[in-house]
């Protein structure tokens, strides 16, 4: 009843793809992980999360259950924050989102701004709250300070191999049949509007399409930055 599809391009600027995708359609398991920009070996960190969870077999019953989720998740973070030590670098990290669907209900893991969105009967929901200092400001703040929004502020404030405390924020959310999920990291916000994410999941049926749709407009604004993509649909 699931069908995914899954994208990743390194983009027209960059010369190394630190973006990762997991596409485990039997295991009913997504995630997309981005090497954080900046910093050593990105996509090493990446590629870790998507090799650990790739041999993650879940119960037909259960699924992958949140609490062995969490535990590999925190063998990543501790094997990269060891990693940076050995090779004297500050971080070497990812952000990473994760979508577990079970029979009645899927599964939101995420740290960072990587971000899942859902499409039912038309209307587009983030899922996802992102991990950064532009997030951390709420709305009272920038009506009393509105050169907030004038700096910098897509500094991460969690990720995989960022702190040597796990930070991993999940939600559950109920499943109807015909929902729509995109995981992707921030190398298509960087190019792509939500109402045009809206517009592309609700155009077609077809991952391949949508997936299509969403890399062409990405690589017609620049394509700036890595990007990764999934996408899953439960239907009939």
């Amino acid at each position: 009843m699931w069908h995914s599809s899954s994208y990743t391009d390194t983009g027209q600027v960059r010369s190394l793809n630190e973006d990762s995708v997991l596409n485990l359609h039997a295991q009913q398991l997504w995630l997309v992980a981005d090497g954080m920009g900046g910093h050593s070996n990105g996509d090493y960190a990446s590629q870790l999360v998507t090799r650990t969870l790739s041999g993650y077999i879940g119960s037909r019953q259960q699924g992958i259950s949140k609490k062995r989720l969490v535990r590999s998740l925190d063998e990543c973070n501790r094997h990269l924050i060891n990693k940076a030590n050995e090779s004297q670098v500050d971080v070497i990290g990812c952000t990473v989102a994760v979508l577990q669907a079970r029979a009645h209900s899927v599964l939101c893991s995420w740290s960072g701004d990587s971000r899942i969105y859902r499409l039912r009967h038309g209307q587009l929901l983030q899922l996802t709250q992102d991990h950064s200092q532009q997030s951390a400001i709420d709305d009272r703040d920038r009506l009393r300070h509105p050169r907030a929004l004038m700096e910098p502020s897509q500094m991460l404030t969690a990720a995989i191999g960022g702190d040597l405390h796990l930070s991993v924020e999940h939600c559950w959310y109920t499943l109807q049949e015909g929902d729509t999920f995109l995981l992707c990291t921030d190398g298509l916000n960087k190019e792509v509007s939500d109402d045009e994410i809206l517009d592309a999941l609700d155009a077609s049926s077809d991952g391949d399409v949508v997936l299509s749709t969403l890399s062409d407009l990405y690589q017609q604004r620049g394509a700036r930055d890595n990007v990764g993509l999934v996408w899953a649909s439960k239907q009939a």
